[in-house]
């Protein structure tokens, strides 16, 4: 838990909403991935997941109750959605030969950022179903019967009928909430709610003219980090490496 909590914090605003949403739901990558608005009910504090088990066979749901982060982190994304897109995260657009046009869609992997992300915390390289594992370990210990991590998980051993006809009972909603007893499960940062979501290498490379120094100083002791942050489409961290960069000047 350590590892995956320590990496996590190495991410970007975004990233971490990402893979945060992975812990929270003990989703797969390709599910994540896929996640649109329409399978995200905030009345009913519910998720569904999506997976294809077989090859070529039909995609099949599951509903995974919201836990309170979880909750908070995707009403933020909400509010900042690209209305004319339907995925939660991010996406790609690419050429398609068959069609001869250019198309978006979800990624299928995001191989690269756990290599990055161990690196830069030090730690043992692991990927995306190592967090799926450890919510699952996490509900194990806590006592959770096999069956409720099971149809938490989508195993394949279940019936497609079942998944079908499930409805989220009080079992499964009990499961999710055990995880706001750890503590790195139970609340969002605030950095985490204020920062711009799907932002690509574009956005994050781009130049932005800082402000002088004595209008810097100004607007941080009226507004804080933060908000000098979304003034200028930066993140607090930015503000910060501003005022030291004149410091040193």
């Amino acid at each position: 838990m350590e590892d995956v909590t320590r990496v996590i914090s190495f991410a970007d605003s975004d990233t971490q909403h990402y893979l945060w949403t992975i812990v929270l739901t003990a989703g797969r990558v390709n599910e994540i991935n896929n996640l649109t608005w329409d399978d995200v009910s905030f009345s009913d504090r519910y998720v569904t997941l999506w997976t294809r088990k077989r090859k070529n066979g039909n995609r099949e749901p599951r509903e995974i109750p919201m836990v309170p982060k979880l909750q908070d982190i995707l009403y933020h994304r909400y509010q900042q959605r690209d209305h004319t897109l339907p995925w939660v995260f991010c996406w790609h657009e690419y050429w398609c030969r068959d069609s001869q046009r250019w198309i978006k869609a979800p990624y299928k992997d995001r191989k690269k950022i756990m290599g990055t992300l161990c690196r830069n915390a030090g730690a043992k390289y692991f990927r995306y179903h190592a967090i799926r594992h450890l919510t699952a370990s996490v509900l194990d210990d806590m006592g959770i019967p096999i069956g409720t991590i099971q149809r938490i998980l989508g195993h394949q051993n279940r019936k497609t009928t079942e998944i079908y006809l499930h409805s989220i009972g009080d079992a499964e909603r009990k499961a999710m909430d055990k995880l706001q007893e750890i503590d790195a499960f139970s609340k969002v940062e605030s950095a985490l709610l204020e920062a711009p979501v799907n932002v690509g290498s574009s956005f994050l490379n781009r130049k932005v003219d800082r402000p002088p120094l004595d209008v810097l100083k100004s607007e941080i002791n009226e507004l804080g980090y933060s908000a000098v942050g979304r003034k200028y489409g930066v993140s607090d961290n930015a503000v910060r490496k501003w005022l030291k960069t004149y410091e040193k000047q």
